[in-house]
């Protein structure tokens, strides 16, 4: 057997910025993407070697599928005093597309056609808000609205044969941090965020199938910092700590996943490195990641996995200026 897979892509973009005066500058654009998509799974006589450049002796997947993005957005920069900046924004997109899907397997041929699910025009408001107190200082907070949208070629992605219509997953996030500087050539930044879905789908391409999740809550905390010893010698790392569980399952006759971790979410993702440059050829680093581990399916009944610690070291050698 061989497979195929043609997947086209193409799309424009545009935008326009309007620099009224100091206090307020307008900002906008329109953007339109499609995919035309193919896949097909050719199936041969058996032989050595097999001759790819023959035809098949079927075909036995043979699946066509689009995918169209219409959206635009507008945002205002509003500056009012020097330490004050506010961005309140909106987004919008709508989706449509179609799907036609055969699969031919001991001679039984089975077809599909179907449309796109109709999400309507998805609104994502946003607004942040950056204050300085200081020089050193800056204090800022973001609210804004995201969504998801079911993947795939068929079923439920796609309305095939009358499939139950689903709506988008709106993703709600807020973030609060400030940024600081607390000495000369040294910069920091802590951050703490909280994002609820409405209806969380996840993909798990190991048994080719979508995994409805519901109402899910990520929350978290980032911290990061850079700091320049000196001329020859930096030093940065970074922590997260982050919490995603169902507050409310699918299934609202039992609501099994209720109090669930979202799967292949570590608890902390930690980086640290040391860079340090002899001269202008010579280059030197050691960084460490490490992350926890995480479940690997929606029920939490098989364990957790996926925890690693590595150091790596480099060198770098700058031949000359080419």
């Amino acid at each position: 057997q061989r497979r195929f897979w043609d997947e086209q892509q193409r799309g424009m973009l545009s935008n326009l910025t309007w620099r009224t005066n100091e206090v307020l500058t307008l900002d906008g654009g329109i953007n339109y993407e499609e995919q035309r998509n193919a896949y097909e799974r050719r199936r041969f006589s058996y032989s050595l070697p097999t001759d790819f450049d023959a035809v098949p002796a079927r075909i036995q997947n043979n699946d066509r599928y689009t995918l169209r993005n219409l959206g635009g957005y507008v945002q205002a920069i509003i500056q009012p005093t020097e330490s004050l900046k506010i961005i309140p924004a909106m987004r919008v997109d709508k989706f449509s597309g179609n799907t036609n899907i055969s699969s031919t397997n001991n001679g039984v041929t089975a077809t599909g056609k179907g449309r796109l699910q109709d999400y309507g025009w998805i609104e994502q408001p946003k607004l942040s808000v950056v204050y300085s107190v200081n020089d050193d200082v800056d204090i800022y907070a973001n609210w804004g609205r995201t969504f998801q949208i079911l993947t795939g070629n068929s079923n439920p992605a796609y309305r095939v044969n009358g499939a139950d219509k689903y709506a988008p997953s709106i993703n709600t996030g807020k973030e609060v941090g400030v940024k600081f500087r607390p000495f000369a050539g040294t910069e920091t930044r802590i951050a703490v965020w909280q994002q609820d879905a409405t209806d969380e789908v996840a993909n798990m391409p190991a048994i080719d199938a979508t995994v409805g999740l519901g109402e899910t809550r990520r929350r978290g905390i980032d911290m990061q910092f850079t700091t320049q010893l000196n001329e020859r010698w930096m030093l940065w790392g970074s922590h997260a700590i982050q919490e995603a569980k169902v507050v409310k399952g699918v299934d609202d006759s039992n609501n099994s996943l209720k109090g669930k971790e979202v799967f292949s979410t570590p608890r902390y993702i930690s980086n640290l490195g040391l860079d340090y440059r002899y001269n202008d050829d010579w280059r030197f680093g050691l960084q460490a990641r490490a992350q926890g581990d995480y479940y690997i399916e929606e029920r939490n009944e098989a364990g957790k996995f996926g925890g690693f610690a590595v150091l790596d070291a480099s060198i770098a050698y700058q031949l000359n200026a080419s």
